[in-house]
């Protein structure tokens, strides 16, 4: 009895060395996080009569991000912009045309978006502004400044103090930016 429990105990050994063990993969540890999830709130729901903007710079400056015009964007080329417009969400890559963008939802009074940093080239520092506006493009609410994310910190958030607009909609409250 004794020699059938250890050739089944040896053979339970081997097969679980063969199947590359029941712990399977192992993160990196020390890798930085690849996906930059941007989660912005507003005072209101997410309405269709507006237009909610996402300016990415990747350029590891600091000192020079996206301004608070959705227009200068566009004409600069430089930045990754996001937008939600009539339930449809968009990616703008600098020098490119805008395309469809599937990384992004929208949840009651929330926009959540996931981007790439590998794909906007492992920058340490991206410089973030957010914005909204009408159909017709006229500013509604905007981030006072852009602000900087540092990459290797996990967790960043910016409140809008300036409760300026009057449409809750289009009134953004707080922008939280997660590297994972």
């Amino acid at each position: 009895m004794t020699k059938n429990y250890s050739l089944w105990s040896m053979l339970v050994l081997v097969a679980l060395i063969l199947a590359g063990c029941a712990w399977g993969e192992q993160p990196d540890w020390d890798s930085e996080g690849d996906t930059l999830v941007l989660s912005s709130f507003w005072e209101g729901e997410i309405s269709s009569n507006f237009v909610y903007y996402f300016a990415f710079d990747p350029d590891g400056d600091p000192l020079t991000g996206p301004s608070t015009d959705p227009a200068d964007w566009e004409e600069s080329q430089k930045y990754y912009v996001v937008k939600w417009e009539r339930s449809n969400f968009y990616l703008q890559k600098p020098g490119e045309r805008e395309t469809f963008f599937y990384d992004g939802r929208v949840e009651g009074n929330e926009i959540r978006i996931e981007l790439s940093l590998e794909e906007m080239g492992n920058p340490g520092v991206v410089d973030i502004m957010v914005v909204s506006t009408d159909l017709g493009g006229n500013l509604k609410d905007y981030l006072e400044r852009y602000f900087s994310v540092y990459t290797d910190r996990p967790y960043t958030s910016r409140e809008d103090s300036l409760s300026d607009e009057e449409e809750p909609s289009a009134n953004l409250s707080r922008v939280e930016v997660e590297i994972r």
